[in-house]
């Protein structure tokens, strides 16, 4: 059972109360849904597309997709790169009637050796037509918004001298020697707080992640932090990279560019790995370290 640990509630932030699956949970603004999620005993926060298998946290930083959830009425959206703000509805997909309790499970007994809709019913066209409505109406990930988007969001061009893609450790530091040589910088970073795996390293951990971060900003350097880049287009004007933020989008033109990605950490293939409790060691350590919450006793 994770648990917070006591003594790290001065990093946390202010005390907020969001809902996640119709339950007050109580969070912190400095730390994430997914983590607030952990705490709280929330196992299970979304089904599988197609066999609807449980889903829940592995990575927590984002490139997993096994914490995606609706979040504000607003589907897909990753429980460990959402902030906690006071009032945020959060709630499970693809699952009827709940994401702990999902009847539509049962397809992954039924056909635990696979299904291809395409070959269900094949004895007759219009059993089969039915047959593959049926599966595509219980299939997918979440429902459309609630509320249809009015407008494009902003699109911003930056022309500058030197582009970092990464606020790790290495991000960080190249960003703040080319700003303080005088060059206009930018850092992309796509989660919640830049520093990467200084947040889930214990000789480092958030305090040192906080204090680069504000030493590369002390130095001029720009960063977009919770911003992720989508695309890189090198025959443009000697090269564009596409920039997806939080509320616009950028064009980001730059002389030079710094590729600081670092590396994402992937499941190893065994039976059931994609179950609810099996956690990658840096969510783990990102856990203990960064948000003060033991994800449990094993």
């Amino acid at each position: 059972m994770a648990r917070r640990l006591p003594g790290h509630d001065a990093v946390r932030g202010e005390a907020v109360e969001v809902r996640i699956a119709d339950t007050s949970v109580r969070a912190y603004a400095d730390e994430s849904i997914a983590a607030a999620a952990l705490a709280s005993g929330t196992r299970v926060l979304s089904r599988s597309m197609k066999y609807h298998r449980p889903r829940t946290f592995f990575c927590f930083e984002g490139h997993c997709s096994g914490c995606l959830v609706r979040l504000g009425g607003v589907p897909n959206l990753r429980a460990c790169q959402a902030p906690c703000l006071a009032g945020t509805e959060v709630s499970g997909q693809n699952a009827f009637p709940s994401a702990e309790i999902d009847l539509l499970g049962a397809v992954d007994f039924l056909f635990s050796r696979g299904m291809d809709h395409h070959t269900l019913m094949t004895g007759s066209s219009m059993l089969n037509k039915l047959a593959n409505k049926v599966v595509r109406q219980l299939s997918g990930l979440g429902k459309l918004p609630d509320k249809a988007s009015t407008e494009l969001p902003d699109v911003v061009r930056l022309d500058i001298d030197v582009c970092v893609i990464g606020g790790g450790p290495a991000g960080l530091a190249a960003a703040t020697t080319t700003a303080s040589g005088g060059r206009t910088t930018v850092i992309i970073d796509d989660q919640l707080r830049p520093g990467g795996s200084l947040r889930s390293d214990p000789r480092t951990g958030r305090t040192e992640a906080e204090a680069r971060w504000s030493a590369a900003i002390h130095a001029g350097a720009l960063v977009l932090a919770r911003s992720t880049a989508i695309g890189f287009f090198p025959e443009d004007d000697g090269g564009v990279l596409a920039v997806s933020g939080p509320d616009r989008l950028y064009r980001v033109y730059a002389k030079q560019w710094i590729w600081a990605t670092g590396g994402y950490v992937v499941n190893l293939p065994f039976p059931d790995n994609d179950r609810p409790g099996v956690l990658a060691a840096r969510a783990v350590g990102r856990l203990l370290v960064d948000h003060g919450i033991l994800a449990g006793d094993k």
